[in-house]
């Protein structure tokens, strides 16, 4: 017979660390994201292309082409480290077993950090506003300089 203490971790698992048969079940499927499905990445990637589209065309436009490739740089530390980080560490998905998480949005980051089953701390929070904002606003700073105002 399973302790008391597996009957409460196994009733708070992801949808995606339970059998699929489970999954097929379950009545909030519809409303809750529990498992990946490529339809989610199409959507993710319809709201994503435009922004996508604008930096690469007006930092190249202004004449800063080459520093989209500090901005890809950041990108992949934000997501892979500081995300990851400050976020990621908090979420179930982070105590699955394994060294890889196995998520919708960070799929495949390496899990450095030890699991911090809590909500994030303020300074977390600060920490993935500046750390998104940065990201966001790295292109707007050389549409300004190289006077590609157009881009914004």
């Amino acid at each position: 017979m399973p302790s008391r203490q597996n009957l409460i971790h196994d009733s708070f698992l992801p949808c995606t660390l339970r059998p699929l048969s489970i999954c097929r079940e379950c009545q909030a499927r519809k409303k809750l994201m529990c498992r990946f499905d490529s339809k989610d990445m199409v959507n993710f990637f319809m709201i994503i292309l435009p922004f996508g589209v604008t930096v690469f065309a007006g930092t190249i436009s202004a004449g800063y082409g080459w520093y989209l490739f500090l901005w890809l740089a950041y990108s992949l530390f934000f997501f892979f480290i500081w995300e990851a980080r400050v976020l990621c560490r908090h979420c179930p998905y982070w105590a699955e077993a394994g060294t890889i998480l196995h998520c919708h949005a960070n799929y495949g980051v390496i899990k450095i950090w030890k699991y911090q089953p809590r909500p994030m701390s303020k300074p977390e929070k600060i920490q993935f506003v500046v750390g998104a904002l940065l990201m966001i606003g790295f292109p707007f700073f050389f549409y300004c300089w190289g006077g590609s105002i157009f881009w914004l």
